[in-house]
């Protein structure tokens, strides 16, 4: 077992928290990686495409495959908090593009506030 796995159970995060941030970390930093390169070479547009393309992968490959063979059990928190926050996130993030076909600073503050919020709420 992973060394931050045991400080963090001391600490008394959720076994929850622990998995979704590993989960995350695996499926997104590839993302980062590529969205900060492509902003230092000034192409955007790759970036956020990459975003919006692993989400999607994401939701219908690897929510759907694993549904499809076995099923997937849903808590109540992934009904109530997790699926609508998603939907608002991808709503803050594609509707203004879609309106002003560019992303901004306040977009991006949004979504990290979110984020934090989301992190807060779920260690708390």
């Amino acid at each position: 077992m992973d060394n931050g796995i045991i400080i963090a159970g001391y600490l008394g995060v959720p076994e929850r928290v622990i998995a979704v941030t590993a989960i995350a970390l695996g499926t997104s930093l590839p993302e980062l990686v590529t969205s900060i390169m492509s902003v230092v070479k000034g192409c955007e547009n790759v970036g956020l495409g990459n975003i919006i393309g692993a989400n999607i992968l994401n939701l219908l490959l690897v929510i759907g495959i694993p549904a499809t063979v076995t099923g997937i059990e849903l808590e109540a928190q992934t009904v109530r908090v997790d699926a609508p926050l998603g939907a608002l996130v991808m709503a803050v993030l594609i509707v203004p593009i879609l309106f002003r076909k560019k992303a901004s600073r306040i977009q991006g503050a949004a979504l990290l506030a979110v984020y934090g919020l989301y992190c807060a709420f779920n260690f708390f």
